[in-house]
């Protein structure tokens, strides 16, 4: 994985309160990228889409379900980013990034 994204992730996480351990989960996501490990890479990085989204929706004092499915999750933080930045308003960007969320 390339060293650039691992940095620029690290230092974003480190701007934040990290309470989804962010942190933790993309150093596991690039060790197990880095011994091969593909199924543990998979369930690391839908951790890590999980995370994100309730830590948007945290920072910006939105209630999350206790159970909530991924697939709301991420619709709901998407909703939440298309309220603050302007650019995330495209209905096509949404859907691509909902998407992306149910493939994962």
């Amino acid at each position: 994985m390339s060293n650039e994204i691992i940095i620029n992730a690290l230092a974003y996480i480190d701007s934040s309160t990290d309470r989804y351990k962010l942190k933790r989960t993309v150093l596991a996501i690039n060790s197990a990228y880095a011994d091969g490990e593909s199924g543990l890479i998979v369930g690391q990085c839908k951790s890590l889409i999980e995370s994100l989204c309730k830590s948007i929706l945290e920072e910006n004092g939105i209630e999350i379900e206790a159970n909530i499915k991924i697939n709301k999750l991420a619709k709901q933080a998407v909703q939440n980013i298309a309220h603050t930045y302007p650019e995330w308003q495209a209905q096509e960007t949404k859907e691509s990034f909902i998407k992306l969320i149910r493939v994962c």
